[in-house]
């Protein structure tokens, strides 16, 4: 009998033990670098965001937050890595909406479900797509575009970054919601689909602000709209998509972090917070909107429903338009 209560003192004194030791490595967090894995070759969207919040992130966190680039396969490589990291709150993924709320319906082999192996943290920030047509379309305005398609099916041409790209998604969404027929021209990546535009090849495409405005300003094209749903101050007396004739047309482009399934609730908190609070100082948030973002720091019970809305949005308008990538 008394070897038992001995055991049993022991385990408990374990158990305790280890309690305590696991608290106080939560409270001692982070007491190193955190590294956030970026989905993306440097010099993209997401690298840009992920090294322009970096210094204030890391000062709250009270260690340096490293970007390191882990692009491949649609962003599949970074995300599996993550998933496969430890979760002890050093690792996060940064990404794209698209990897995760489009690539289920995308890839008949999905070899990467953000729901079920990864942790939302936060929406770090949002931008809308701009419609831009080449001035010699003629198109003045959404309803022209819609109106010329129907008159004209498959005439109008446009551009995009490749199959499952964002604006070859927000051109099917286009298709989606209004029943026009448009010819989708895929080029090498986002740029070139830009240029054709320029030069008059293609003639639409939908493309984030950054780019954009700079050809807007110089009278190389033309923009028609945004698709977020309210006005973006991005791109500033621009309509909306919902405004310019196509009421259940909205498309917010965001980037978002990630960790292991298994994080810590306390440690995935504290980032959270701190991602907020970072993306919502004057500071950052100036820094944001010249750089194309806008910041938005919202948590992870508010990522997680906007990732199942969009994920069913988009299984709906993939299936409709018979895309896939292989």
């Amino acid at each position: 009998m008394w070897m038992r209560r001995v055991v049993v003192a022991l385990l408990v004194q374990g158990a305790v033990g280890l309690s305590v030791g696991t608290a106080a490595a939560q409270s001692a967090y982070p007491d190193r670098p955190v590294q956030f894995i970026v989905s993306s070759a440097p010099g993209g969207s997401i690298d840009i965001l992920s090294r322009l919040i970096a210094p204030k992130l890391g000062a709250l966190l009270g260690q340096p937050v490293i970007t390191i680039n882990r692009d491949g396969a649609g962003g599949i490589i970074g995300g599996m890595s993550v998933a496969k990291s430890a979760a002890d709150g050093y690792t996060f993924l940064m990404t794209t909406s698209g990897l995760i709320v489009a690539h289920p319906s995308l890839y008949a082999d999905n070899r990467l479900d953000m729901r079920t192996e990864l942790t939302p943290i936060s929406i770090v920030a949002a931008f809308p797509n701009v419609l831009i047509v080449h001035p010699s379309t003629g198109l003045d305005n959404v309803r022209d575009l819609i109106a010329r398609a129907r008159a004209e099916p498959g005439r109008i041409k446009y551009a995009s970054g490749g199959n499952g790209t964002s604006n070859h998604l927000a051109a099917e969404l286009l298709k989606y919601e209004t029943g026009i027929d448009l010819l989708h021209v895929p080029y090498r990546g986002g740029g070139p689909a830009v240029q054709a535009v320029v030069s008059g090849v293609a003639d639409m495409v939908f493309v984030a602000p950054s780019p954009a405005i700079p050809l807007i300003n110089a009278g190389l094209v033309k923009a028609l709209a945004v698709t977020s749903r309210e006005p973006s101050r991005l791109v500033p007396g621009m309509p909306t998509m919902i405004e310019a004739g196509v009421p259940n047309f909205q498309l917010t482009n965001w980037i978002g972090v990630l960790a292991p399934k298994a994080i810590p609730p306390e440690i995935a908190n504290r980032v959270s917070k701190a991602i907020a609070e970072t993306v919502r100082s004057p500071d950052v948030a100036e820094l944001l909107i010249k750089n194309g973002y806008e910041g938005v720091g919202d948590t992870a019970v508010e990522m997680a429903k906007v990732i199942d809305t969009e994920t069913a949005m988009w299984a709906r308008v993939i299936k409709a338009a018979g895309i896939s990538v292989n």
